[in-house]
């Protein structure tokens, strides 16, 4: 059995299992001949079994499913779901929408507690092409970084107009654990560099997928094409803008004199949110001279101009989060001398663009009370674009 007959499919015994029953059904002619299989679900739904299922789905049709929590087994994750689905011979008209309910135990007795509607791509939905149908090519050499502070030594070519780096795996709820935009980095199968161009659409796409939750119904689904005409698409867009700049898997960074491979390098943060002009008057005032100094010299970063060129756009509580970000990043100003001394890599008495994962320790350690009140305001606005994600088409319920 080979990659070109099933593709991803050859990888998991259930898969060749089903191949193979169908490969006997072929063999004898069989007209009267019944599947049951207790089965992870993603033979249909992910895009590496589309072989699989061109083979099998026009020779068995789908009858009935059920799924439920993996955990009912002993020593099983809680986090994915197992299905029993039920096949007989013919054709599954709709290849793309199998309908299973959710079952669990109740009383101790098994009751269905909903419905859910497991899917994938057809061609025209192809959410991985989508994302990558503008990406430019790379030019320039880079550094790359290991994680938002520390030298890889490693240097790649990447687009000359790159803003940062957005490291990501497959379509899947599932891979979403692998998903994190760096000032400089490399990664998975979708991973892509995030220029002017292509701006909108990759930070739309990392603000959704960071904000879906990984739960055993949502495991395998599969991220779509949104309806980019939708009367609050663009709304969206500009909130996801927010979201994404502090998300947790947001590692943007500005560093200094990095020296790798014989040069030095300096990197900058794109994704910080406020002037310059207001960083160097912060710096002059707690007498950060090397902050001071790198803002006196720097350029305004895209982010801040973008959400200048689009301030009405932006939803209250999106403004709320920002707002209280530019607060957190003066109060926390008085804290970045104290802070370098003990964590001198994160360089925050060097730039004036520091993201926020440079900043976040700071606000954690030095003005707990006033990050809590960030995160309530920052789940708010997650919490209001979260049903945006199904209304928008990025993921079916």
């Amino acid at each position: 059995m080979t990659d070109q007959k099933i593709g991803r499919g050859v990888r998991n015994l259930y898969s060749q299992f089903l191949y193979r029953m169908m490969l006997i059904k072929q063999e004898y002619n069989l007209t009267n001949m019944n599947i049951c299989i207790f089965s992870p679900s993603g033979f249909l739904r992910g895009s590496g079994y589309d072989k699989f299922r061109n083979l099998f789905l026009p020779e068995f049709k789908f009858e009935k499913g059920i799924q439920f929590q993996a955990s009912h087994f002993a020593d099983v994750s809680s986090i994915w779901g197992i299905s029993f689905s039920i096949w007989s011979c013919g054709e599954t008209v709709d290849k793309h929408n199998f309908i299973y309910d959710n079952v669990d135990v109740i009383d101790n007795e098994v009751k269905t507690i909903g419905s859910k509607t497991l899917y994938n791509e057809n061609l025209n939905q192809s959410y991985s092409k989508y994302l990558v149908e503008d990406r430019d090519r790379g030019e320039e050499d880079q550094l790359i970084l290991k994680n938002g502070i520390t030298s890889s030594g490693e240097i790649m070519k990447y687009p000359s107009k790159m803003l940062a780096y957005c490291a990501g795996a497959t379509n899947q709820v599932t891979q979403t654990n692998f998903l994190h935009i760096e000032s400089t980095g490399k990664g998975g199968t979708i991973s892509l560099p995030i220029t002017p161009t292509n701006f909108e659409k990759i930070i739309t796409d990392f603000a959704t997928r960071t904000n879906i939750p990984d739960t055993w119904e949502t495991h395998e689904d599969v991220f779509l094409i949104p309806n980019t005409e939708h009367p609050e698409y663009q709304s969206y867009i500009k909130d996801s803008v927010i979201l994404a700049l502090f998300q947790g898997k947001m590692c943007t960074t500005s560093l200094r004199n990095m020296e790798a491979a014989g040069k030095t390098w300096n990197i900058k943060n794109e994704f910080f949110w406020m002037s310059k002009s207001e960083i160097a008057d912060l710096a002059n005032e707690y007498q950060l001279d090397d902050v001071y100094e790198d803002a006196k010299t720097g350029e305004e970063r895209f982010v801040y101009k973008y959400i200048q060129d689009h301030k009405e756009e932006f939803s209250s509580e999106a403004i709320a989060v920002l707002d209280k970000a530019i607060e957190l990043t003066r109060k926390s100003f008085k804290y970045r001398q104290l802070f370098a001394e003990e964590h001198p890599e994160y360089q925050v008495d060097k730039v004036w663009d520091a993201g926020y994962y440079q900043l976040k320790p700071i606000w954690k350690e030095y003005i707990k009370d006033e990050f809590n009140e960030f995160k309530t305001l920052y789940k708010a606005l997650a919490d209001k674009m979260h049903p945006m994600v199904y209304e928008l088409g990025f993921l079916k319920k």
